[in-house]
């Protein structure tokens, strides 16, 4: 691709030199021969090849990047000159425009995988996607895109790292759109509704003093100020952002060392519970915040993050096993206890119409189709264990507790 390119410059280049060779030929035979036609040849040519090459196009959902003698061009305020879609004009001979400094504005779309270690110690897979295009060109053209791509998984999997954290792996299991709307917040506002709640303490009046911006947003809507006029959300939409309708609770914090040492209570919020428990407001806070100002991230890279899409969270195929593994003996150990159930019913019946425990005991296993621990270890009463003859024996009489 960059070699067309290439070949592609150097034959307009080519046919530039060609065109002005057959100018200034014109001009001479013109001064010599002291003909007027070849004169006006001569000037009409040299006029074509200015504008000719003073005259770029910018492809559509493109913007352009012109060069000065193979160097960007500045304004005064330090800002690179970028050129945008359609015609424009550049200094003829001087200035250029080459294919490779014509970037697109199209959204790219990235594939993301990550994971994450959580309090129980397992790794969490996050496997989705990622869209987002250049928004300002000033800066994206300093940064290269494999920076630009690491820079965002490393954002992603910084905020993933710190969520897991703070709960057992099997919370994630149902906590998709959770760990969605989060990220979102990360890439797309300039500071996720979160940061603003560090303690789970009463927070009206520290969601007034940290959050004033949702507040100018809410009265503006109820006519109260005018400063975001560009602002349109209907008075019920507003209420949503009322401080008091915010949800927080409190982290449950599990396996930490006790400490002899008196030691100050930190409270944390739940932030898988903040995302699920007020995914309206936070969903309106991405629609009416992100235009206002760009995130950290998107600062930095210059860029537009459209959304992040969570498409699975889940675990590695070892872990993945063992809880397999485990719901299947819980699911045995429940059956289990259903099928000694059922012979202790059926043993219970037989002793009382007068059948011994031995043939109790046999009649069971030859005329049900119950199977599996017929003779295992069963639990009397919750303290005493013994196999099902000497229960039999109990409910006869011929055993002790």
């Amino acid at each position: 691709m960059e070699k067309k390119k290439k070949g592609k410059i150097l034959s307009n280049r080519l046919a530039i030199i060609l065109i002005g060779a057959v100018a200034v030929w014109s001009l001479i035979l013109g001064l010599v021969i002291d003909g007027y036609a070849f004169t006006l040849l001569g000037l009409g040519t040299i006029a074509a090849i200015l504008i000719f090459n003073a005259v770029v196009i910018v492809p559509v959902v493109h913007f352009g990047i012109p060069t000065r003698v193979g160097k960007r061009i500045k304004k005064a305020d330090g800002k690179v000159v970028i050129l945008h879609e359609g015609f424009d004009f550049v200094l003829p001979l001087i200035d250029d425009l080459e294919e490779k400094n014509i970037i697109s504005k199209k959204l790219t779309t990235k594939e993301i995988k990550t994971k994450a270690i959580s309090r129980d110690r397992l790794e969490v897979f996050l496997v989705g996607s990622l869209q987002y295009s250049p928004f300002d060109p000033n800066t994206y053209i300093e940064r290269e895109p494999e920076t630009i791509s690491k820079g965002l998984v490393d954002a992603i999997e910084s905020e993933f790292g710190k969520v897991c954290g703070t709960k057992d792996a099997d919370a994630f299991v149902k906590s998709r759109t959770e760990i969605e709307v989060l990220i979102n917040c990360v890439l797309r506002l300039k500071r996720p509704p979160h940061y603003f709640f560090n303690e789970a303490t009463e927070m009206t009046e520290k969601f007034k003093q940290e959050f004033p911006l949702l507040e100018i947003v809410a009265n503006k809507v109820m006519g109260k100020i005018s400063e975001l006029a560009n602002i349109d959300i209907d008075k019920e939409e507003a209420g949503k952002l009322s401080p008091k309708k915010w949800k927080l609770k409190e982290l449950e914090k599990e396996g930490e060392p006790e400490s002899k040492e008196p030691k100050k209570e930190e409270k944390e919020i739940d932030i898988l519970a903040f995302y699920r428990d007020n995914t309206t407001r936070i969903s309106l806070i991405l629609d009416l915040l992100e235009e206002q100002q760009p995130s950290p991230i998107e600062k930095l890279y210059g860029i537009k993050v459209a959304i992040f899409r969570a498409a699975k969270i889940g675990f590695s195929e070892k872990v993945q096993k063992a809880f397999e593994e485990e719901r299947s003996a819980i699911a045995e150990m429940k059956a289990a206890e259903v099928r000694f159930k059922k012979k202790k019913q059926l043993l219970e019946g037989y002793i009382k119409a007068g059948i011994s425990p031995e043939a109790a005991v046999n009649l069971i296993e030859t005329t049900t189709d119950v199977k599996g621990v017929e003779r295992q270890i069963i639990s009397v009463e919750g303290s005493h264990s013994m196999d099902l003859l000497a229960f039999a024996k109990l409910l006869g009489g011929g055993g002790k507790k």
